[in-house]
């Protein structure tokens, strides 16, 4: 971060060069980034919050702590939060295959060139979490555009979740890394094990827990 630097003082402190984090918040708008809002916390307290820029891309309404964020893949952290607090309670397994939960996951082909074959491995909650799965990030699959249309766009994540499962994996689950729907399984998971819709649970035992009342999936009009 162009320079920005924390560096421990004594036990339980901090020092920051705040200044220097600033400098570079300013500078992103020169880059395209039309606004930023940066909050660190240490300890539990505020200890820098930071507003720069605009919140539009035409740069007529200056940033201000009230503006509402898409957080995109960083709801990818809450997910894995939301399946850890289950493994803590003891309602899920990292290493339990994903098939004893969603059970079309018991069945799974692999890609080998250009042979599908069937998968050796199954696919754990772990693989699940670590990117490990064998899943790719191809939301124009033939299945999930096939389950899209037949529901009218109006597909549950239980549904869409198990028409992937009808796609091949690129690879044997564990056995490499690859950026992909694994945490969308993880939410379908969730929705077995708890009984509850994905964003009814995150909002129960997450969001309101936090405080987070401005959280969700779809944005409403207040």
């Amino acid at each position: 971060m162009g320079g920005w630097h924390i560096k421990k003082k004594t036990k339980g402190d901090i020092c920051m060069n705040s200044a220097l984090l600033a400098e570079y918040l300013d500078s992103l708008e020169r880059h395209g980034i039309p606004g930023c809002e940066c909050v660190i916390y240490h300890n539990h307290k505020r200890v820098f919050h930071h507003l720069a820029g605009y919140g539009d891309a035409e740069k007529s309404k200056p940033l201000a702590g009230d503006h509402t964020f898409w957080i995109y893949s960083m709801s990818k952290v809450i997910t894995c939060t939301a399946v850890m607090q289950l493994v803590e309670k003891g309602s899920i397994g990292l290493d339990d295959p994903v098939a004893d939960y969603l059970p079309e996951y018991g069945s799974l082909k692999v890609k080998h060139g250009s042979v599908v074959k069937q998968a050796q491995n199954p696919m754990t909650i772990r693989h699940l979490l670590s990117m490990q799965s064998g899943l790719n990030y191809n939301i124009e699959a033939p299945s999930i555009q096939k389950v899209l249309k037949d529901t009218n766009k109006q597909a549950t994540t239980r549904q869409i979740i198990k028409a992937l499962a009808d796609e091949p994996l690129d690879f044997e689950p564990g056995t490499h890394y690859q950026y992909s729907l694994s945490h969308d399984v993880l939410g379908a998971v969730i929705e077995e094990v708890t009984g509850q819709r994905f964003g009814e649970y995150l909002d129960e035992h997450i969001f309101k827990p936090l405080g987070m009342k401005n959280t969700g999936f779809g944005l409403t009009p207040e």
